[in-house]
């Protein structure tokens, strides 16, 4: 399951570097993988509100930014792509690993106000976030 998850985060790095975008197949076998390595119904529905709880307030805060700024300042790729991951750990976990993503975006985006690019993909941040956790296997806490 690790090297799956590997292969995702890759595709989803290349992916959102070269286009800003990423694809809704990635969010879906993201999501199967998990159901599949789950062992019940009840673990599923543990894990989709784990993901929804980190999700749902992303997404609110992201619109209430985007109605304030008048332009977009999340896409909805990075939305689902932390509900994707968020369903893989606990609740902790992923608090640390979303924390962990905005301290990589804050390093990215130093790079990306030096060539002057307003736009800075923030999904790859994500992925290194949740990478990290996962190296780090709960040992860490």
């Amino acid at each position: 399951m690790t090297i799956f998850f590997l292969v995702m985060m890759l595709g989803i790095r290349f992916f959102d570097f070269r286009s800003y975008v990423i694809p809704d197949l990635f969010h879906v076998f993201l999501i199967l993988g998990r159901i599949m390595q789950s062992s019940s119904l009840k673990e599923i529905f543990f894990r989709g509100m784990t993901g929804l709880c980190i999700a749902l307030p992303l997404f609110l805060l992201s619109s209430i930014m985007n109605r304030i700024l008048r332009e977009e300042c999340m896409g909805d790729g990075d939305i689902k792509l932390v509900f994707s991951l968020g369903i893989y750990f606990d609740l902790f976990q992923d608090l640390v690993a979303l924390l962990l993503a905005c301290l990589t975006g804050q390093l990215l985006s130093l790079f990306y106000l030096r060539r002057k690019e307003r736009m800075i993909p923030f999904g790859p941040c994500i992925c290194t976030g949740f990478l990290i956790v996962m190296l780090m296997d709960g040992k860490l806490f």
